[in-house]
């Protein structure tokens, strides 16, 4: 878990602002969100939140595609590198990445085409 005062290293940003809509983060933040601020930040955790994110990512991992709500797979993904769509999923003769899935570990996970395309 990072300080609340970690900020993303030069070049990059973070997958979520903790600070954007924190004034009403209960109803205003998606599950993704909460989990993502709450584990990373420490920001709009609720009681339960503290102890365990919002879902279990070795639940159903063997089947996540077909199984796994889009919110989990953001989720576990971000924040665990589970549920990731595989690189060769991606289009890379039109030149679309995702440059939120996987930012965590962005220098040694993406290749190189993605962090010229991202950074």
């Amino acid at each position: 878990i990072n300080d609340p005062g970690t900020a993303a290293p030069p070049g990059t940003s973070l997958p979520f602002d903790c600070e954007a809509g924190y004034s009403d983060w209960q109803n205003g933040w998606s599950l993704v969100k909460k989990g993502w601020c709450c584990s990373h930040m420490r920001r709009g955790c609720s009681g339960s939140q503290t102890t365990s994110p919002p879902y279990d990512c070795l639940a159903g991992v063997s089947n996540w595609q077909a199984g796994w709500s889009g919110d989990k797979k953001t989720f576990c993904c971000t924040s665990k590198g589970l549920g990731c769509a595989p690189i060769a999923d991606l289009d890379l003769a039109s030149d679309k990445f995702d440059c939120f899935r996987g930012v965590e570990d962005w220098e040694s996970a993406w290749p190189q085409e993605q962090r010229s395309w991202c950074c």
